[in-house]
């Protein structure tokens, strides 16, 4: 997904419903706008948050659906393969929030802070 088109000013709506769970729409060339990612969970990498492209009120309404993690280890390897793959992030993220209380895996749900 382009972080440029996702994070624009006029598509906090969007965002906050992909956040929250509830889908993004996607235009369909000579088609009907469909609900795509439906109770999805969203990880975004980068290397820096784009929210400086939003507004106070769309930075907050993002940051109101997400938990930010901070890798606190270097991650560079100069041209080897990352040190992980897919499923040892998903794995890392899981027992981040866990152990930061955040999430119960066994029940599925964020619990309330």
């Amino acid at each position: 997904m382009n972080d440029k088109h996702f994070f624009s000013k006029d598509k906090v709506a969007k965002m906050k419903r992909l956040l929250e769970g509830n889908g993004y729409s996607a235009e369909v060339k000579y088609g009907e706008v469909q609900l795509e990612y439906i109770d999805s969970v969203v990880v975004i990498t980068t290397n820096s948050m784009p929210l400086q492209e939003l507004k106070e009120i769309g930075r907050e309404a993002f940051k109101a659906r997400c938990h930010l993690i901070d890798l606190k280890d270097v991650l560079k390897c100069e041209n080897q393969k990352l040190p992980f793959n897919t499923i040892d992030l998903a794995n890392y993220i899981m027992t981040r929030l866990e152990n930061e209380d955040t999430f119960d895996s066994n029940s599925q749900e964020k619990k309330s802070q």
